[in-house]
């Protein structure tokens, strides 16, 4: 075909999209991951699919999630508060403390 057509194999193979078949292995994985809160990645899936009689590399579990649109809540990045200024103000010594401050070591 790439010879009556003129383009080139590598050209064909590039742009000839593979079609992710839906199968039950991939309905398995997308039930596994959402009765698991979203939580599950390609570590745990393996083990529960291990359970379950099916022998799948994590490299497969992957693309199927990705084909899916899965992403577990752990990959998510959250935002955490980041605290404000430092506070460096000046204390009065009241109790009279002698310390050095370069290793908190009580002077004599």
């Amino acid at each position: 075909m790439c010879q009556i057509l003129p383009i080139s194999r590598s050209t064909y193979y590039a742009y000839n999209e593979k079609v992710m078949k839906k199968d039950e292995l991939s309905d398995t994985v997308v039930q596994l991951f959402n009765e698991n809160q979203q939580v599950y990645g390609t570590r745990k899936l393996k083990v529960e699919l291990a359970k379950k009689n099916y022998r799948v590399s994590r490299r497969r579990i992957a693309s199927m999630m990705r084909a899916n649109g899965l992403v577990s809540v752990y990959t998510i990045k959250k935002y955490r508060p980041h605290p404000g200024a430092v506070n460096e103000e000046n204390h009065p010594n009241i109790l009279s403390r002698q310390f050095n401050e370069k290793n908190g070591m009580k002077l004599s």
